[in-house]
Formats: structure tokens, sequence, C-alpha cells
């Protein structure tokens, strides 16, 4: 298995999966064919993957059956529930989580001695390849199964390895940082048009000033909206 051929499966498709594959396929050249994805709501998983030609099946048996590298998007509290159906087939498998919270000792015991697994803690901009990833050190990937990964997913995310206990400090910087930054950067554009600039180019002027670029992700862009307005944004 290398970064050119493994098979991707996805065991959930929320948003994160969702932002992951997106990222893989608009900004890494992965092609939609080496993906797929099961979740719960079969008519929904099917609208998400048509537009990138990702493959739905009906359960994650099909998908640990279709590919390489399994990543583990289901919410937390349901992952020991939705893996344990597959547990033995995981085993053969490079299993990557992005479910927060649930470290190597948990999947450990839940997979079992012998299983591959890597916990990861990945941010929404990967969809537009500008994400970060940050990695438990503790692993059982085998030196292939992280190049794979690394190669799979480093054109669209910086890779960073951090013990365990600080993957929820990394992911709050990555995912709220991002968010704040960005609501402040809309306050000094309001600000702006209140005490009389015009509309025209508020936002790029905002971000200009502070060394930023107004950063655009999944179609939603951020409006400063005039002082007498309500908060616009475009979905």
């Amino acid at each position: 298995m290398d970064a050119q051929s493994a098979r991707i499966g996805f065991i959930g498709f929320g948003n994160m999966a969702s932002a992951m594959a997106k990222g893989l396929i608009e900004c890494a050249g992965i092609e939609g064919s080496r993906i797929c994805a099961c979740a719960a709501h079969f008519d929904s998983l099917e609208e998400r993957c048509e537009p990138l030609g990702i493959r739905a099946f009906k359960s994650p048996a099909e998908v640990v059956e279709n590919c390489d590298l399994v990543v583990i998007s289901v919410k937390p509290y349901l992952v020991g529930e939705v893996l344990s159906p597959v547990r033995e087939a995981l085993r053969e498998k490079a299993v990557i989580s992005v479910a927060a919270g649930l470290l190597f000792d948990f999947y450990e015991d839940l997979l079992g001695e012998g299983s591959r697994h890597l916990s990861t803690i990945p941010n929404t901009p990967i969809a537009i390849g500008k994400g970060v990833i940050s990695c438990e050190e503790r692993h059982t990937l085998d030196v292939d199964e992280w190049e794979t990964f690394v190669g799979l997913f480093s054109p669209i995310a910086l890779i960073e390895v951090l013990p365990g206990h600080l993957l929820s400090v990394a992911s709050a910087l990555a995912g709220c940082g991002p968010a704040f930054a960005a609501m402040f950067l809309e306050a000094l554009a309001d600000g702006g048009v209140k005490n009389g600039l015009s509309d025209d180019g508020r936002h790029g002027r905002a971000s200009s000033r502070h060394g930023h670029a107004p950063r655009r992700h999944e179609g939603r862009c951020l409006q400063p909206r005039r002082h007498d307005d309500q908060r616009r944004r475009c979905a």
C-alpha cells in the first residue's frame, strides 16, 4: 500500500469526513473512485458522495472490504457500537480515527493486540488544502502505513505529531482559533463601514491591514454587515 494506490474508506461521512474527502479529491488529485463511505442515512450519504464520485455503501462491512485505509469518523459515543461487528476485519486494515477524545488505549482495547491504528484530530480547512491534522505520537501503524497516511494527507494539511494529552489543546487552537480570527476581522470591517468606509472591498481591506488574506471555505464567506443590518453570510 502506498499513497498512489491506497483505497480510502470512511465509516461515517459527516462534516469532517466530507471535508477530508473533498480535500483529497479537489486539492490532492485523488480520484473519487478510490474513496468509499457509509453513514447512517443512506440517502443523505448518496447526495454527498455523488458530486465527488465517491462510492456510497450501506454498511461498515462493505467499506472495510473495499478499502486499505479506514477512517473512523462517527460520533465518539458510537464508535464501539459501530466497529464491534467489523472488529476482526479491521485487524487487516490501517485504521485512522478522527473521533475526538478516543486515543491509543481505547482502540487497543476495542480492536485488540496486533491491530494497526492512529488517533488524529483534523480541522475542516482540510477541504481547501489548508488543514491541520494533529496525530497522537503513540500508534501502531507500520512504516508503510504511516508513510501512506502522510503521503495522502500532507498535500492538504500540516501533519503534527503530539503526545495524546495535547491533542485536545491542538484541536482547540486549529479548530476554534481561525473562527475567532475571522470574527475579529469581520468586526474590524464592520467598524470601518460604521465610520464611513464604503462596503466595497471592506473585508479585504480589514484583512490586508493585518497581513491576512480572506479565506472562503466550502462556499461560505464572511461579509461584514452595516451597523444597522443583521449579520449576513453567503452559503
